[in-house]
């Protein structure tokens, strides 16, 4: 089902769409981590990113398990679907 769900939503692609989505996926990639911390430390609250670093701490934990323990393969490994990021695509899919 999932598999066709992608397929369906790939056979929208557009240049456009294309970067929008690759846009989505930096959203949970390192550096976008580090630059939100940074602003809210620096121009939010200095107390408030402790809060922050400790509610990303127990997602990224909760995310790894939670991929160990369903382990997927990625639907690109699987099946013919287009990737756009494979070089941060480590680890295995939900």
């Amino acid at each position: 089902m999932a598999l066709q769900w992608i397929t369906w939503i790939q056979s929208f692609n557009t240049p456009f769409l294309d970067v929008f989505f690759e846009l989505i996926t930096m959203l949970g990639e390192t550096y976008f981590y580090i630059v939100v911390l940074g602003f809210f430390y620096w121009c939010i609250s200095k107390e408030g990113v402790k809060d922050l670093v400790m509610v990303l701490t127990l997602s990224s934990v909760v995310n790894a398990v939670l991929k160990e323990w369903v382990n997927t393969p990625r639907p690109y490994l699987v099946e013919n679907i287009r990737a756009l990021r494979t070089e941060t695509a480590n680890g295995s899919s939900f």
